[in-house]
């Protein structure tokens, strides 16, 4: 080793000259822009289906539509059974959710309550919560969870301008002491939007529950449909589905759609 050492030459030893410092900053800037890229990339793809729950419900209904058509066009009264049985199933759902809601109103109101005090508190660190926070106070006219003093114990040194009256009429100015002139004089909405949210739901609680009623009334139609039209309708021999001439254009296509499927179960199960 040492001869090989002592035989390369000296400045194959010597230390790589170091960088210039433009090729250092273009080397930062290019690792921010792929930082960036990949960060607006995530912000861009949808997440997976645990974190939208929303596409469950959805997922169900369509699902849950597509039975119904399926049985009265294909007229089986095991897929019409298994509609209304849904049916049911959706409306004691309803029912506990919203009996527990009344039971539980006051625990339910706590937590709101405290999500909007952790929103206010954590506004500068989450991103996701201070936007949300923003388009309730923007929307209702609010600002705080319980008032505008609750930004004198958050992170914020200042009023976001979602508070304000105007637009940007109170941006960066300093939090006021606790007096309700000022804040009148400065532009900020007084009320708190806990205050704000159960003032819009005790004001329509009317149409909400005539919007509900109306729901269970439907859901209560289509099952009793479903259970007649089930029980009106005459086995068909050796499970075939006879197709009437005057069906209309999606009757059909479901029809050869169940054929479809049906054909393709046999052949697996041969």
């Amino acid at each position: 080793k040492a001869r090989i050492m002592s035989a390369l030459p000296y400045d194959s030893l010597s230390a790589r000259p170091s960088p210039s410092r433009q090729a250092l900053d273009w080397e930062r800037e290019q690792l921010a822009v792929r930082r960036l890229s990949s960060r607006s990339l995530d912000l861009l793809t949808p997440p997976p289906l645990p974190r939208r729950p929303s596409a469950i419900p959805g997922a169900a209904i369509t699902a849950w539509g597509f039975l119904g058509c399926l049985g009265v066009a294909a007229n089986l009264p095991c897929v019409l059974r298994a509609y209304g049985f849904f049916q049911l199933a959706a409306l004691v759902a309803g029912l506990a959710a919203g009996l527990s809601g009344l039971f539980y109103r006051e625990e339910i109101a706590g937590g709101f309550r405290s999500g909007l005090q952790r929103a206010v508190a954590g506004y500068t660190e989450d991103e996701g919560r201070a936007d949300a926070l923003d388009s309730l106070q923007r929307a209702l006219k609010c600002c705080g969870a319980d008032g505008w003093r609750d930004w004198l114990n958050g992170t914020s040194v200042s009023l976001p301008d979602s508070c304000c009256v105007r637009r940007k009429g109170c941006k960066n100015r300093p939090l006021l002491a606790d007096d309700g002139d000022g804040v009148t004089a400065a532009g900020i909405h007084p009320h708190g939007c806990f205050r704000k949210v159960f003032s819009l739901v005790n004001d329509n609680v009317f149409h909400i529950a005539a919007t509900v009623l109306g729901l269970a009334f439907t859901q209560i139609g289509g099952i009793a449909l479903a259970c007649l039209l089930a029980n009106k309708l005459a086995p068909r021999q050796h499970g075939r589905v006879v197709i009437s001439p005057g069906g209309s254009t999606v009757g059909h296509f479901l029809l050869l759609l169940y054929e479809l499927i049906k054909k393709y179960l046999n052949d697996g199960m041969k």
